[in-house]
């Protein structure tokens, strides 16, 4: 083990234990574990393979590997340095192909709950879940799923992945260029969602949300949200809200819109489509001098609003 001080640096120890090789039905694989000291200010891991980050009842930080293959001449090589608090895992298989092999290094990261997480990944899945702090969480290629979470803030964004996140936060800023996003369950001050491609799907206590796909529906099923932005380019906008909502504004170009709301209290409706039918139940109280407001449009769909 060893350690180096200098102006600004962390100082980490590593201890190493727990390695073995395993095989079963022609695919090996071998544990490692070791931890990590000297995080208390908040831990930031880059990796380029499959992580998963668990809050627990600890003070200190541990990583467990898990290195697989089914060719000894590709089996992976697993590194990872400490230094100034960033904690970075990388592995690589051996350039040597292997024809119907598989190689790989999967890490799980267990963490005080209360300790900040950043994970930056290049290539594989992100999860984080248990944590009560900040998480900020990306990669170019994987899915992100957040279970969970309570911390004061999340952010997640992945290129070509799907989000799936549960918990409760002040913020969440969730992006992917494709994929779809799933926030359910989830209690937040506000929500920030866009997806070039893929389907937005919401629900829980959030007070003021703002979401966007380019490709693909927008889902609000039983939402106690005040105030709500859902647009998209080509598919459906249904939200369907638990409580009155104070100002909703539901667009898409060509798609269906479909509110549904508690019909006991009174709504400014306006609605405009180029081509589709336009449909308000008698049952929804609809008043044009009322403080709550809902703007619904499409170029190319029917527009409809019903009781819940």
């Amino acid at each position: 083990m060893k350690t180096r001080a200098g102006a600004g640096l962390v100082v980490l120890a590593v201890a190493v234990s727990g390695c073995g090789l395993v095989t079963t039905g022609g695919k090996k694989h071998a544990d490692r574990s070791y931890d990590v000291a000297g995080t208390d200010r908040g831990l930031t891991v880059r990796t380029n393979g499959t992580v998963e980050v668990v809050g627990a009842d600890t003070a200190k930080v541990t990583v467990h590997e898990r290195s697989f293959w089914t060719n000894d001449k590709n089996k992976p090589q697993a590194t990872h340095t400490v230094r100034d608090g960033v904690l970075t895992l990388s592995a690589r298989c051996r350039t040597q192909f292997v024809m119907g092999g598989s190689c790989g290094v999967k890490y799980r990261v267990t963490v005080p709950r209360a300790l900040a997480v950043t994970v930056h990944g290049q290539n594989g899945g992100l999860r984080v879940s248990g944590t009560t702090a900040p998480v900020d969480v990306r990669t170019d290629t994987g899915s992100i799923s957040l279970v969970d979470v309570t911390g004061p803030s999340l952010r997640a964004r992945t290129n070509s992945g799907g989000l799936v996140v549960s918990g409760r936060t002040g913020s969440a800023d969730l992006n992917t260029d494709t994929g779809s996003i799933d926030a359910k369950a989830l209690e937040a001050t506000s929500v920030t969602a866009s997806t070039g491609s893929g389907a937005i799907r919401l629900s829980g206590r959030v007070g003021r949300v703002n979401v966007r796909t380019d490709t693909g529906p927008v889902i609000g099923e039983n939402l106690t949200a005040p105030r709500v932005s859902a647009r998209t380019s080509a598919g459906t906008v249904r939200l369907t809200f638990a409580v009155a909502p104070d100002n909703v504004l539901a667009r898409t170009d060509t798609g269906a819109v479909a509110v549904a709301l508690p019909a006991d209290t009174p709504y400014a409706i306006e609605t405009a489509t180029d081509t589709g039918r336009t449909h308000l139940d008698r049952a929804v109280h609809r008043d044009s001098t009322a403080p709550r407001h809902l703007n619904l449009r499409t170029n190319a769909g029917p527009i409809t609003v019903e009781p819940t």
